[in-house]
Parts: structure tokens; C-alpha cells; sequence
């Protein structure tokens, strides 16, 4: 029997792959349902605070970026915790880090998720490079397009960027392109977007390392992440949230404070070795005062936080030692002298950009990490 074809010359089944094609944004909107009764003005509904309020919209793409160390990786996975405890189904796309210690460290022992949980909610990836290959094309065309994630986290932006063909995280054509590719995709099948980006050397930028691209492509908010008390076995870390000047939604910047734009508090609580990590996201639109939990400006706490920021990031330099560790930069300059006169950092000398070698009495100058225990 023959098979019944259609205008265009299809059979039947060649038009069921055929519509089941990604049409790129070239298929008309229906302006009807816009004039129809149908229109609603979106909503965050992930990151959820404790007092109800939530800071992601679905179908839009959003940034958090912070300096390197501080706490911003954990936050997303206690964001990717609660949405699979909400029965969310969340794509992790991980450019910086391994299953181990974010699947098996941090969902699992830290955030309480069960093996359960964590098998049929979340599909977790070390992506290496843009997908060449057939296969890898058509995985990634399913991930994107068969819209069944609540919520994408891509975890190191620059890295993504650039293992995308070798594009160019300072590039504007390069970033735009590369969100087209791989966050548009998401975003129109009806996914939240969270990428974790890093911030610049020069923190009056307002925005993450590279190109502006990286903030005008974003169709949903940008939050920047500062510590106030660092994370640790045994330590009481918070992790401050506030809106940079991006909310295209509308309806986050309502719950940020006026003048911090403070958004969110994550806390994370491990003082307790009797007892589970406890852990908490927090917004405070609904309270009068902001609760300030910040560490006292002591010689000796931030002796440790240095020290701490340091090992965590050798060869770093003062200013983003200043970035990482809140306090004033005169009584954490101090410190850090402090601890290289007492032997606990060692420092070199660095080129300046004029490729001479410059013997500044500024720390700014100086290079910074820990001993190891050779050098003792």
C-alpha cells in the first residue's frame, strides 16, 4: 500500500520529525492570546526564601558572580537542593568542579538529598567541549529542547564560553553568540537558567569578568555574591545576595532592600558535630530591620579569614584578598603584614605591567601564598 504524502511532499512520519524540529525563534507568535485574557505577568518561582519570596523566573536567564572562593558554587547547589526537593528536575552543567564533591559532598551530605532524590531529579555533566560529533549534537539538542528542566545551572561561565569552538568571554560577538547556542535554547523550552560567574579584579566594573555581553544578554535578574563569614567544617558561614541593576521580570527588586539591595542571606551552619549541616535562604522584604551579621572588625578574626582566603586561593594579591574578606582594607592590610612578619604567609615580588620589577611598599604590589610545609 502506498503511503499517503501531503502537499509539501511528506508522509506522515517524515512531517512528525519534521515538526518536531526546533524552529529557533522564527515561528510567528500568536499575538491573539496576548489580547486574549491570557496575559500574566511572570513570576520567580525557584531560590525560594523562607518567607515565601522567590528570586528565579522560569524561562530566564540569570547570573550570580562573586569573587573566587566565596561561597557561590554552595549557594546554587542549596538552590539545586531545594528545587529537587520540591520535585524539580534540574540539568547541571559543572565546568569547575566534579560529581564528588558536589553531587556526593555537598547534595547529598551536606543538603540532606537522598540517593533517590538526587538519581531522578538531576542529570549532572562535566561538558569538555562544544558537541562536534552526531551523537554528542543530538544529546544536547534533546537536553535543550525536549523541555522537561525546571532548572539549568551552568557552573563557570568563562570556561563554557570559551570550550564552545574557542569563543572569547571578552568578545561581544563571541558571548552573544554562545548564549544563543546554548542558553537561548533552554530558556525557550520553558527552563530557569542560574550561571555562576566570576568577578573582575575591578569590582567598580559591577558585573563579572569579560565582556558587558555577558550582562546584556540576560533576560532575568543578575546577583552578585559577597562573603561576610567564610564556609568551613565546623564554621558558620553567611553569604550575602544582593540585585545588581538588572531585573527584567520586575517582580525580584521588589524584595530587595532599598539601599544594600540585599536580596538574599545564605547561611550555612556546621558548628554542631553532633547534628546535619543546618542551612537557610533568607529574604527580609517583609521585616522592618536587616538582622547585621557581619564578624567583629578584631585583629584576630581577620587574621583567620586572610589566612583562610589565602590558602584557598593561592597566588592571589591584597586587592582581591579585600574583595573576599569583608572588613575594612587599612585593618586587613595590617593583618596581612602581620602574618608575612610572623612567618604564617610568605610574598614575591611581582612584574608590573611595564615588565619592570617593582619594589612597592604597596601590598597591592605583592603576590601572596601560603607556606607549605617544606618551606617550614
Amino acid at each position: 500500500m502506498k503511503e499517503i504524502v501531503n502537499e509539501n511532499g511528506f508522509t506522515g512520519a517524515q512531517m512528525a520529525l519534521y515538526e518536531a524540529q526546533p524552529d529557533y525563534g522564527w515561528e510567528a507568535v500568536d499575538l491573539t492570546r496576548v489580547f486574549g485574557g491570557e496575559r500574566q505577568k511572570l513570576q520567580p518561582t525557584l531560590w525560594t526564601c523562607t518567607n515565601g519570596v522567590s528570586l528565579v523566573y522560569p524561562g530566564l536567564s540569570h547570573s550570580i558572580f562573586g569573587p573566587s572562593g566565596c561561597g557561590k558554587s554552595l549557594l546554587v547547589d542549596a538552590v539545586v537542593a531545594q528545587a529537587i526537593q520540591d520535585d524539580k528536575q534540574v540539568l547541571y552543567l559543572d565546568y569547575e568542579d566534579i560529581a564528588d564533591n558536589v553531587v556526593g559532598d555537598r547534595l547529598h551530605d551536606t543538603f540532606g538529598l537522598t540517593i533517590d532524590q538526587i538519581v531522578s531529579s538531576l542529570v549532572y555533566m562535566n561538558p569538555e567541549m562544544k558537541p562536534i560529533s552526531e551523537r554528542a549534537r543530538d544529546l544536547f539538542e534533546s537536553l535543550a529542547w525536549r523541555g522537561g528542566f525546571d532548572l539549568v545551572v551552568i557552573d563557570g561561565v568563562n570556561t563554557a564560553i570559551s570550550s564552545w569552538g574557542g569563543l572569547n568571554s571578552n568578545s561581544t560577538d563571541d558571548v552573544t553568540l554562545w548564549d544563543l547556542e546554548v542558553v537561548r535554547p533552554f530558556t525557550r523550552a520553558g527552563c530557569a537558567v542560574l550561571m555562576v560567574d566570576h568577578i573582575g579584579k575591578d569590582t567598580a566594573s559591577g558585573f563579572a569578568i569579560g565582556s558587558q555581553a555577558k550582562r546584556a544578554v540576560l533576560t532575568g535578574c543578575a546577583f552578585q555574591a559577597k562573603n561576610v563569614r567564610p564556609f568551613g567544617k565546623g564554621r558558620k558561614g553567611i553569604l550575602d545576595i544582593t540585585l545588581a541593576d538588572k531585573d527584567r521580570g520586575g517582580e525580584v527588586q521588589r524584595h530587595a532592600d532599598e539601599r544594600t539591595r540585599l536580596v538574599c542571606r545564605f547561611t550555612l551552619d556546621d558548628t554542631n558535630p553532633e547534628a546535619d549541616p543546618l542551612w537557610s535562604l533568607e529574604n527580609f522584604s517583609d521585616r522592618d530591620e536587616i538582622p547585621f551579621h557581619v564578624p567583629s572588625d578584631t585583629a584576630e578574626e581577620k587574621r583567620a579569614a586572610v589566612l583562610e582566603f589565602v590558602q584557598n586561593n593561592p597566588g592571589c594579591n591584597s586587592n582581591s584578598i579585600s574583595n573576599g574578606v569583608v572588613g575594612k582594607r587599612a585593618l586587613i592590610g595590617k593583618v596581612l603584614h602581620e602574618l608575612v612578619a610572623d612567618g604564617k604567609i610568605t610574598r614575591e615580588m611581582r612584574p608590573s605591567r611595564s615588565g619592570r620589577i617593582q619594589y612597592a611598599h604597596f601590598v597591592d604590589e605583592l603576590i601572596l601564598k601560603p607556606i607549605t610545609e617544606e618551606e617550614e
